[in-house]
């Protein structure tokens, strides 16, 4: 094919962190943006450590790299339930290195640190508050970035072209922010959280803080999610998928887990899975032997690669659609997915194709 949303693009990257001074919250937020073409021969391995439990990560980016010329789309990452804003570095690589500005903010009061250390914050602090402020903050971030908050970013953001995704919590404020922001035109929520088939209870919780009935933005949706998701299970995620305004679309990988789609995903999935079934998860709230469980080890899942190819591909398509008007990303999203996907060994069940972009 000409068009080939599963190969890098072709800028260098660059990633800095800056904060964003909000009306109640400072947002520590990372971003990825197209670098100078000077960096292209420039070893671009981005070394950091988020705790001391995990091992140290890398990111194919050039630190505080000066950036290419131009406003580019701007796409934001919301991170997961106790998750961290480089927790898909990969991913936000992957869209930089395609002519896309991306952004992920921590979100307040709720961080991977809260699961570790000798007396985790996990235990007395339910993801329910950060559930219910997050399409809040989320429209905050936006505001604060397309409205010029950082000097760095300011000239290369284009404020009128912006997009989300995330995954799981993060799943479900791509399309919390749909009703509190009307500036994002597309949206990709992964495995996002939601429903009562879950283990977790919180899960039956977060539902009412959903209000797609009120949706201001009327951005194109792809929902993303595995088959064999144990936290949000894939018969919720279709009685959500039902429930979403159009213009949509629905990609189920089979046999993927619900930590597929991060980086290092094998690793985290059998850390996760573990400290589950020793009963040394800190949320008294679940049942961790019983949810260690329903997580099948790694190796009975389809490979990590399998949810990369399905996330880059259909994720790229779907912003340079929405917010390039790309001819050739749409008509990657009109062909037979499934079929495509096949060709690559990958079981994906794709709904059948709308017209995916808004107000084209």
């Amino acid at each position: 094919m000409s068009y080939n949303p599963f190969i890098k693009g072709n800028y260098p990257v660059g990633v800095r962190t800056v904060e964003l001074e909000g009306k109640d919250n400072t947002y520590t937020t990372e971003v990825w943006y197209p670098a100078a073409a000077e960096y292209r021969a420039t070893e671009a391995i981005d070394k950091f450590k988020i705790v001391d439990e995990l091992p140290e990560a890398t990111q194919e980016a050039v630190r505080n790299a000066r950036s290419a010329d131009g406003k580019r789309p701007i796409v934001m990452y919301w991170h997961g339930g106790y998750g961290h804003r480089r927790e898909m570095a990969a991913m936000c690589v992957f869209l930089a290195s395609h002519g896309f500005v991306v952004a992920a903010p921590d979100f307040p009061g709720d961080h991977i640190t809260f699961m570790y250390g000798a007396d985790p914050k996990i235990a007395n602090t339910p993801v329910d508050a950060s559930a219910e402020a997050r399409g809040r903050q989320g429209a905050e971030v936006i505001d604060l970035l397309a409205d010029g908050n950082d000097k760095f970013l300011k000239p290369i953001i284009d404020r009128d072209n912006i997009g989300s995704f995330g995954l799981s919590l993060g799943g479900f404020t791509t399309l919390a922010v749909n009703a509190t922001s009307a500036r994002v035109k597309a949206s990709l929520p992964i495995a996002p959280a939601y429903g009562s088939r879950s283990p977790l209870p919180q899960m039956v919780r977060l539902t009412k803080f959903l209000r797609l009935e009120e949706w201001k933005s009327p951005a194109s949706t792809v929902v993303l999610t595995g088959s064999a998701d144990a936290l949000v299970v894939v018969g919720d995620v279709r009685e959500l998928y039902s429930r979403l305004p159009e213009p949509k679309r629905l990609a189920v990988l089979k046999d993927a887990g619900h930590l597929h789609w991060g980086d290092s995903a094998e690793l985290i999935h059998e850390t996760i899975r573990l400290r589950y079934l020793s009963g040394e998860f800190p949320d008294p709230e679940i049942d961790g032997p019983a949810v260690g469980k329903a997580f099948r080890p790694f190796s009975e899942l389809c490979p990590a690669e399998h949810a990369i190819d399905a996330m880059r591909s259909i994720g790229l398509a779907h912003f340079e659609t929405n917010l390039k008007d790309c001819s050739e990303a749409r008509a990657f999203l009109a062909s037979n997915l499934a079929k495509v996907f096949a060709s690559r060994g990958i079981d994906v069940e794709v709904s059948d194709p709308q017209v995916m972009t808004v107000g084209n």
